[in-house]
């Protein structure tokens, strides 16, 4: 199986990770993605997510490049970057999805006492 690797860089969440796949090399190790996240404090870090090229068939390599960056978080970091956000209005997103995750605990917890009731007999 030939494995082929592509290479791309990106300093910033801004210009969004297009660019990045636009600009890459089918040359090098992997589709790799430097993600600059700056610490409070601490200089600059780099992170990389690499993904392999199998056959040379970046539709599958771009799929999965997408879903590690949502599963790390980084899609929606970039996308709430976009606008401003009023603290206020940050407060009661948060405090909604804070809402949303107690109620799925409560359901869950409901849920597991009826199955738990229903499997004994009662």
């Amino acid at each position: 199986m030939a494995l082929r690797r592509a290479t791309a860089s990106l300093a910033g969440l801004g210009d969004g990770f297009g660019a990045a796949m636009a600009g890459a090399r089918c040359q090098g190790a992997a589709i790799t993605q430097a993600l600059t996240q700056q610490q409070s404090g601490a200089p600059q870090q780099r992170r990389f997510i690499s993904v392999d090229v199998p056959n040379g068939n970046v539709d599958k390599a771009w799929r999965t490049l997408s879903r590690k960056l949502r599963e790390e978080g980084y899609i929606d970091k970039a996308q709430s970057k976009k606008f401003f956000v009023k603290p206020s209005e940050q407060r009661k997103v948060e405090a909604a999805s804070s809402r949303r995750r107690y109620r799925k605990q409560q359901f869950s917890e409901l849920l597991r006492w009826v199955m738990q009731r229903k499997t004994r007999g009662f």
